[in-house]
């Protein structure tokens, strides 16, 4: 409830609530540090082709359960392309790229076929769409360019007066 007094989820200090953030505005302050670091630290791992949620815990003192909540928050924006996590399935350590939701593509296509569901990727799917796109285009100008049955032909020329 907004304007309550409540207990900071991370530090346990009592504030008064006016957001619908949990947290007092010290720790607010300090996740939005600890964001930018783990975000910075994600860029310059571009070079590496990336760093698991272990290293980053270790380097920059911050702890991988938080890393994990900023992760599945969606604070780390952009940054996440080149985090490293495992794969819930087969436990491979695999990068955004590599990922559908919490598993690797090799284990998101295995569960869904054994549910006897067809994987279709995004790229497979746009392709599809434009190819349709294109058709029903196509038949719109065939269409169009048809004369119809009602109106006469008109020639370029007329047989009356010769």
């Amino acid at each position: 409830m907004v304007g309550s007094v409540i207990n900071c989820k991370r530090c346990n200090k009592i504030f008064q609530k006016v957001t619908a953030n949990e947290h007092c505005p010290a720790c607010i302050r300090l996740e939005e540090e600890e964001v930018t670091k783990l975000y910075r630290r994600l860029q310059k791992s571009s070079a590496d082709g990336g760093i698991t949620i272990d290293e980053l815990s270790v380097e920059l003192e911050i702890s991988v359960e938080t890393i994990e909540r900023y992760y599945l928050e969606g604070k780390l924006t952009t940054g996440v392309m080149f985090l490293k996590t495992a794969c819930q399935g087969c436990g491979a350590i695999i990068r955004e790229i590599q990922r559908k939701g919490r598993f690797c593509v090799t284990c998101s296509e295995e569960t869904a076929n054994k549910a006897g569901v067809e994987v279709k990727y995004m790229q497979t799917i746009q392709k599809e769409e434009e190819a349709e796109r294109r058709r029903q285009e196509q038949l719109q100008l065939l269409k169009k360019n048809q004369p119809s049955k009602t109106q006469p032909r008109k020639f370029g020329f007329s047989r009356s007066g010769f």
